[in-house]
C-alpha cells in the first residue's frame, strides 16, 4: 500500500487568509523572503468594485521602473511594513507600472533642469533629458486597463468639492481585496484622523477619493494616531 504524507503549506508560503483585514499604506517598506526590496509607492484598485488589486513597488528616491505586485503575494502587512511571500527576483521581473518614451521638445524646456554631465542626463521631473538635443525621455504611469492608483498625494473630497483629508492607508478584506475602510489625515500641525467606511466611498480616480458629504463624518474626526 502506498502512503502519501499530506502537509499544510508553510506559513511563509501562505497567501492572506479570508475573513479578517489588513492595512496597506503608500510609503510602507516592502520585505521579500530574501530581504527588503524598496517601498510601496501606490495602491492600485478597481474603481468600480472598490477593490485593491496590486501594489506598486519602487525604490525610494529613485525614479526608475516600478513594478506591479498582486495582493495575493502579501503574507502580512501593516502601515509600516508589507511582507511578501516572493523573492526580490520575483518583484524585479513583475510587470512594469512605469513606462518610458521619447518625445521631441524645444530647447528652452531645459532651462530649469539640473545637468549631470558625468551621467549624461538632466533631471526635469517628470522628464529626463538625454544627450540627444531634440529628445527627452518621459516617465509615465501605466496601471492595468480600467484601474487607478492611489499614492501619498491622494486627496479625498466630497461630492460638493469640500476637502476631507489626505490618504494615509487602506484597510482591505483579506482574500478578496475589497476596501473596508479608508484612512485620512487632516491638518498640518494639529493633525486629526478620519476613518471612512466602504458605504461612504462613492468613487475613485488617480490620486482622488470621492466621498459623501464631509458633514456626515465630521463628528468622527479626532486626534491622529496613525
Amino acid at each position: 500500500m502506498k502512503v502519501t504524507e499530506v502537509r499544510d503549506a508553510s506559513k511563509a508560503d501562505r497567501p492572506l487568509c479570508e475573513g479578517s483585514t489588513v492595512r496597506l499604506a503608500p510609503g510602507a517598506l516592502m520585505r521579500c523572503t530574501d530581504g527588503l526590496r524598496g517601498v510601496c509607492t501606490k495602491l492600485v484598485l478597481d474603481p468600480r468594485a472598490l477593490r485593491i488589486t496590486h501594489l506598486v513597488v519602487g525604490l525610494r528616491h529613485l525614479k526608475v521602473v516600478d513594478h506591479l505586485v498582486p495582493v495575493d503575494w502579501i503574507r502580512e502587512a501593516d502601515a509600516d511594513l508589507i511582507t511578501l511571500n516572493r523573492t526580490r527576483f520575483d518583484v524585479t521581473f513583475a510587470p512594469s507600472f512605469t513606462v518610458f518614451s521619447e518625445e521631441a521638445t524645444e530647447h528652452d524646456l531645459y532651462e530649469s533642469g539640473v545637468w549631470e554631465p558625468d551621467l549624461g542626463y538632466e533631471w526635469l521631473w517628470p522628464f529626463i533629458r538625454t544627450d540627444s538635443e531634440d529628445v527627452i525621455v518621459v516617465r509615465e504611469e501605466s496601471p492595468p486597463t480600467g484601474e487607478v492608483a492611489w499614492g501619498k498625494r491622494a486627496r479625498a473630497y466630497d461630492t460638493s468639492g469640500v476637502f476631507a483629508g489626505r490618504l494615509t492607508g487602506v484597510d482591505l478584506e483579506r482574500g478578496s481585496g475589497k476596501i473596508r475602510q479608508v484612512l485620512l489625515r487632516r491638518g498640518h500641525l494639529a493633525k486629526s484622523k478620519v476613518v471612512i467606511t466602504a458605504p461612504e466611498l462613492l468613487g475613485a480616480a488617480d490620486d482622488l477619493v470621492t466621498l459623501e458629504s464631509v458633514a456626515a463624518f465630521q463628528h468622527r474626526t479626532h486626534r491622529s494616531t496613525f
